[in-house]
């Protein structure tokens, strides 16, 4: 055996000690944080605010933080909102001094609206008891207080759900010279199971109509031809074009008030004549899809599949319904969907309308923005549409794609009492990332209107005065039917915190209603780790339950505390769409060059980013059905090139890589409960064409009556991954009741007397 050197000893002892000191550090780290407890606090009668406090109780927190950053209610502090959140999200032009913002107006019945106009608002659209409509930012405070308007919310922008990367599971490349043998099989049985292909009995779509609400269509490519070179395609209506006006009028039409006595909505509307003008090169369109989503979503739907196939289904690159004929609303350039996209699907179900043809309508996108409750303002007027609409109209939704990230918590507590064990929940941990263009990331908190409850925060490495080692805490509370915000008397309070908290509480709280309407805080918070607990503030705790949300995966994660539950967004989580999630269905593709791209996944399996929901409070289950998603061939916009800046990054083409083009160089392979969504809706046109007459409720219980709810994979139905099971389109073709026509009134024959 070798002896030591002293000097190799003496190294190996610094060594030791370095790593003794850095497990040391990070244990005492470690039990400094596990020491942080949010004290269940003795909250003051002092600096509460009234529940109602007149006009601004009317308007929600996302609209009373742009007022008050616009009016300048509460000095100093800084703004809470930056011009590429004004910009991103509310889509309004920071440069503009008064600018308009999209509104949901909830009305009491026999409101006299006139004097909404007079605001200098916008009135699109009423459904119901609710006006959407743009109003001028300075002229929200005057819109509250018109007699009758009970409630004024934001009406949010959706995301196109971030397309899961191709980088998550590493492909595997073969460069080959022959063609492709890729499958998208499994042994189930002793029988294969090729997912994604069904027995279509002979049907194909025609006479149904697809409506498509997302970043446009790429009008030329020839999946969305007839025969003779035609468009399929009725009308087109790009809410972000203003070629009708820029060329007088001389291009496109301009869109027609929705209602008798509502105004005209942006955007430039082209119908087939138009299309079919351009396709001969006698027309230029202003209207093309640069993100490449759209028309992915509609090809997926409605696609004539690659030149040359025959036969619906199988096929690589068909769409599910080749000969429906399609109604397309371009709600975004990019990848934000503008709010005005409701009025989109309300304009596509009225031209069907005006058709007599049945219609079913695909949204591919959400927004965490909401309660995940369905009691948002686009799912409550997206319920209305469905049900209120004399036409057959059927309304689909992705789920999402953030399963694999952390963006909800919850917890639960108890009321304030002599022997209550559970006064606050349990510790939920969070951390907020540093986003560009932002100084806070919004935390969303919901809180039974019931309860009377307190929200503890503690700081650990914001809101920190220089040189303290503990963290800041501080709360939010409902006290006797009031809110209040505290800061415990034995600790620094950083400057201007109590600027920032005074904003918190004049503007960042929304309260709920015996209706069932949550109470709402909206809390801004700027990058760092915290900790929170909920709890009750007084003996009056009926639930006890609440709910945390975050924007986006940008923003931040939850890691203690969160929950893969109720993760689906609006208008996935309204109860008049049906709301469908993803499972993988095809594992390898033929890219351009002959370069074959293979996952290693499990077929039939839910897809990882498939959002997972849940029972909504009003008994309904999210999602309703899974359909087949990863991997999607479907048709690539032509406005996606590689040398296309318009869209940036947020063009499919250059998030994937050239990869994802397939080796015909007109296809793109892609995933997400994007493409599951309109796969579903392909399979509701199916249905329609079978029996036009059916309704929202039926297609529902057939489509969850016939799913594939059997195997280790699924598990016992409802589920919050799977919902009802996979789709099973065959055998919900079979199941669908063929229309009934009734013969013509007979009119008795009167004889006369001779």
């Amino acid at each position: 055996m070798k002896s030591i050197k002293p000097i190799t000893f003496i190294l190996f002892l610094m060594l030791v000690m370095a790593l003794l000191q850095f497990t040391g550090d990070k244990t005492v780290h470690a039990q400094r944080e596990e020491k942080v407890r949010i004290p269940y606090p003795d909250l003051p009668d002092t600096k509460v605010r009234g529940r109602d406090d007149g006009r601004a109780s009317k308007l929600d927190s996302r609209l009373k933080y742009l007022l008050g950053q616009y009016q300048g209610l509460t000095r100093g502090g800084g703004n809470i909102l930056t011009e590429s959140q004004l910009v991103e999200d509310y889509r309004i032009d920071p440069r503009q001094s008064n600018p308009y913002v999209s509104v949901t107006i909830s009305l009491k019945s026999g409101t006299d609206t006139s004097k909404i106009g007079g605001l200098g608002a916008r009135v699109y659209l009423r459904a119901g008891d609710r006006l959407y409509a743009e109003v001028p930012v300075r002229s929200l405070m005057a819109l509250a207080e018109v007699e009758g308007v009970s409630s004024v919310e934001f009406s949010q922008t959706s995301d196109v759900p971030p397309a899961p990367s191709l980088s998550i599971i590493p492909p595997i490349d073969l460069t080959l010279r022959g063609g492709s043998s890729a499958q998208s099989s499994v042994k189930r049985d002793d029988r294969e199971v090729t997912y994604g292909e069904f027995q279509s009995l002979g049907l194909t779509g025609k006479g149904t109509i697809i409506g498509i609400v997302d970043t446009g269509i790429d009008w030329s490519h020839e999946d969305f031809l007839n025969p003779d070179g035609t468009t399929r395609i009725l009308a087109i209506w790009d809410q972000t074009d203003q070629t009708y006006d820029t060329s007088s009028g001389r291009i496109g039409l301009q869109p027609k008030p929705l209602q008798e006595g509502t105004d005209s909505p942006p955007g430039t509307v082209y119908n087939s004549d138009h299309i079919n003008r351009a396709l001969k090169r006698e027309l230029i369109l202003g209207t093309m899809d640069f993100n490449g989503h759209g028309t992915a979503c509609a090809s997926t739907a409605a696609g004539n599949g690659k030149p040359g196939r025959q036969g619906i289904l199988p096929r690589e690159q068909g769409g599910v319904a080749p000969d429906a004929q399609l109604l397309i609303v371009k709600a975004s350039d990019c990848g934000a969907i503008s709010p005005n996209f409701i009025l989109g699907t309300y304009w596509i179900a009225t031209e069907a309308a005006k058709l007599k043809r049945p219609v079913v309508i695909n949204h591919s996108f959400g927004t965490h923005n909401s309660s995940h409750r369905g009691d948002g303002s686009a799912g409550k007027l997206l319920e209305h549409l469905s049900r209120n609409i004399e036409n057959t109209t059927i309304l689909t939704a992705a789920a999402g794609n953030e399963a694999a990230f952390s963006l909800r918590a919850s917890g639960r507590f108890g009321p304030r009492r002599d022997g209550q064990a559970d006064l606050q929940s349990k510790l939920i941990n969070l951390v907020i990332n540093q986003v560009e263009g932002s100084n806070y990331s919004f935390l969303s908190a919901y809180f039974d209107p019931r309860d009377e409850w307190a929200l503890g925060v503690a700081s650990l490495n914001t809101f920190v005065k220089p040189g303290s080692k503990e963290p800041f805490i501080f709360y939010i509370a409902k006290k006797d039917g009031r809110f209040m915000t505290w800061v415990p008397d034995n600790q620094p309070v950083p400057d201007n915190f109590e600027m920032y908290l005074n904003k918190v509480l004049s503007q960042g709280i929304s309260p709920g209603d015996e209706s069932g309407e949550m109470d709402q805080l909206l809390l801004p918070l700027p990058p760092g780790n915290y900790q929170l607990v909920g709890m009750g503030s007084t003996s009056k705790v009926v639930s006890g339950e609440f709910d945390l949300y975050l924007p986006g995966i940008a923003d931040g994660a939850f890691t203690v505390g969160a929950r893969k539950t109720r993760m689906i967004g609006s208008p996935g989580d309204s109860a008049g769409v049906i709301t469908v999630g993803a499972y993988d269905f095809r594992s390898e593709w033929m890219g351009i060059g002959n370069r074959l791209t293979r996952f290693n996944l499990q077929l039939g399996n839910i897809s990882s980013y498939s959002n997972p929901g849940g029972l909504l409070p009003a008994g309904r289950y999210k999602p309703d059905i899974v359909g087949p998603a990863s991997f999607t061939i479907s048709s690539l916009s032509s406005g996606t090139q590689m040398s296309n800046t318009s869209c940036q990054e947020q063009n499919m083409v250059k998030h994937g890589g050239e990869r994802v083009i397939t080796a015909d160089g007109r296809h793109i392979a892609w995933s997400g409960t994007s493409a599951s969504s309109p796969y579903v809706t392909g399979v509701i046109a199916l249905m329609l064409q079978k029996n036009p007459n059916l309704d929202l409720e039926q297609v529902r219980r057939i489509l969850i009556s016939t799913a594939d709810r059997g195997g280790k994979l699924i598990g016992a139905t409802p589920n919050p991954d799977w919902g009802y099971g996979r789709i099973n389109p065959s055998a919900a073709l079979r199941a669908t009741p063929p229309s009934v026509v009734r013969p013509a009134r007979q009119v008795p024959r009167v004889m006369r007397r001779r």
